[in-house]
């Protein structure tokens, strides 16, 4: 999260507002880094079933990740309409964003080519139709059940 803090720092968007989700051990150190910053906000902890309203109300959902093996929550993000950015040690990143236009994979460790990013998604940041329709059928229950007896087959 430091590293989307300083890529925040260099969005050109100043009505872009960084919202960050959750608790941790790093909490006081990123709350501190970003106490100078009035368009940055933390909510703490929010209940998983109080996150659909969150991902709703974001222009694109972030998840920079130094280890990540999935990121189930970028499935949640792009179900509620929100377009994402992740990291490059994101697992679901090749597999989702296989349509550019549901999200980018950016480096873990060129932070600076974040904001650039950014910028693009903020300005175009909701799913579009087609590609939002398209995720949600990808992915649906019934998909998955479709696919068990290839999956069995093999």
């Amino acid at each position: 999260m430091d590293r989307l803090i300083e890529a925040f720092e260099q969005v050109s968007s100043s009505e872009a507002h960084l919202v960050i989700a959750g608790t941790g051990p790093d909490e006081t150190a990123l709350r501190q880094q970003a106490a100078a910053h009035p368009r940055i906000h933390f909510l703490g902890f929010v209940n998983q079933s109080r996150m659909p309203i969150c991902y709703r109300m974001l222009s694109v959902f972030a998840l920079p990740s130094f280890s990540e093996t999935w990121g189930l929550s970028v499935n949640e993000a792009l179900a509620c309409g929100t377009r994402c950015m992740v990291s490059d040690r994101v697992g679901c990143g090749p597999d989702l964003f296989r349509n550019p236009n549901l999200g980018a994979i950016v480096a873990w460790d060129r932070p600076a080519e974040w904001a650039p990013v950014l910028d693009t998604m903020l300005d175009h940041p909701h799913l579009e139709g087609e590609s939002h329709d398209a995720f949600l059928k990808t992915y649906s229950y019934q998909a998955m059940l479709d696919a068990l007896p290839k999956l069995w087959s093999e």
